[in-house]
């Protein structure tokens, strides 16, 4: 097993909230099939990393410019395949192979902070498939879709309503714990599930928005988002984990709402 690996939050104005750090690795028989950890986005291919050494131990969302959020759980499935560890050959047709098809993600959303929207579990298809004897997948899992994002951000905790009825977005957060599991069928039709993975997503508005110093411009506090810069975006998964700037804010705001997070708070 490969030694693991942190990743060095970043320097910028703007907290970080998401933990990346080393995975702690079940042992091979900790379960049939087991979700190992969720794996963290390789941000130039737009893709899950396929680095098991590295792992996300919690998530956070900025709805001042995302509008989703998915999760990328790495299934691990420990079934021996006996033809495999036995060396039988193909020919033997009366041995199975137990390899396994995944069909669905079952979550289950528990708030760790009171809010005024009910969040319903959800079922999501999957369709993939993992090897036996230790074979390894990744999925993709989404935890917030763009409707529930969208609940969010007008729920009461996001929003601050003025006494001549002006609404503003409210800098604020919560925390969700989101129950995974993941259930699938071996070759052979034998039903198989994984243990529950408990995930911590952080919802929040604007928390992840900096602002550099080549944002400084006249009429405004300083720095501020009034003025052109250069600097460049990555645009995987904006508002996920990592500081988006607020040149990137105004670009990817959903709505002029939100928009109001770009600029710093008065």
């Amino acid at each position: 097993m490969k030694t693991p690996r942190r990743i060095q939050p970043w320097a910028f104005s703007a907290p970080l909230l998401a933990v990346l750090g080393s995975a702690a690795c079940l042992e091979p028989k900790d379960g049939d099939l087991v979700i190992q950890q969720a794996q963290v986005v390789d941000r130039g291919e737009c893709i899950a990393s396929l680095d098991e050494t590295l792992y996300l131990s919690r998530g956070t969302v900025d709805l001042a410019v995302a509008q989703s959020y998915t999760l990328f759980p790495l299934v691990r499935n420990n079934i021996e395949n006996i033809r495999e560890t036995k060396g039988y050959g193909l020919s033997d047709l009366r041995l199975n192979t137990k390899r396994v098809s995944l069909r669905r993600a079952k979550l289950t959303y528990r708030p760790q902070d009171e809010i005024d929207i009910q969040l319903r579990d959800r079922e999501v298809p999957l369709s993939a498939s993992v090897d036996s004897t230790g074979g390894v997948t990744t999925v993709s899992v989404e935890l917030l879709t763009p409707a529930m994002a969208r609940e969010f951000r007008n729920s009461d905790q996001f929003l601050l309503r003025g006494s001549q009825g002006e609404v503003r977005p409210a800098r604020t957060s919560i925390d969700l714990s989101v129950g995974v599991t993941i259930e699938g069928e071996t070759q052979d039709g034998n039903p198989v599930e994984t243990n529950e993975f408990v995930f911590t997503l952080r919802v929040c508005n604007g928390c992840l928005v900096y602002y550099p110093a080549s944002n400084v411009a006249d009429g405004g506090p300083a720095p501020n988002c009034n003025a052109a810069t250069s600097e460049e975006t990555n645009f995987c998964a904006v508002g996920w984990e990592l500081p988006v700037s607020c040149s990137a804010c105004q670009s990817f705001a959903p709505d002029a709402l939100a928009r109001q997070l770009c600029q710093p708070p008065l």
